[in-house]
């Protein structure tokens, strides 16, 4: 995932979330201690999952497309469902020309 830092400036460069949302998610953080700054953005109602995978879209250079989005066949969805998607902490970032899914770890 990326560092704090970095998603904020993108959030903050491509005004997908207010300065004064980034400032109370950065209060929150520092509060709870344990929490992600996508976590607090979620938490605080300031982000949701393809807000995010569009930020991480943008740092990655990589088309963005929402895994859980309607379209998509149901096969795919009972892959990634969201309770696996929160366990092992993935994001859906894209999927790639050859229709690979393309997704954002802790580690790239």
């Amino acid at each position: 995932m990326l560092d704090a830092e970095t998603l904020a400036g993108i959030l903050r460069d491509h005004r997908m979330v207010a300065e004064k949302g980034l400032r109370d998610a950065f209060e929150r953080r520092q509060n709870v201690g344990n929490e992600s700054l996508e976590e607090c953005l979620m938490f605080l109602g300031l982000a949701n999952y393809e807000l995010l995978g569009r930020a991480y879209s943008l740092h990655y250079q990589l088309p963005y497309r929402p895994v859980f989005h309607p379209d998509l066949d149901q096969q795919l969805r009972e892959r990634f469902s969201p309770r696996l998607v929160g366990k092992i902490k993935v994001l859906p970032v894209a999927f790639s020309d050859d229709q690979q899914l393309v997704l954002a770890t802790c580690q790239p």
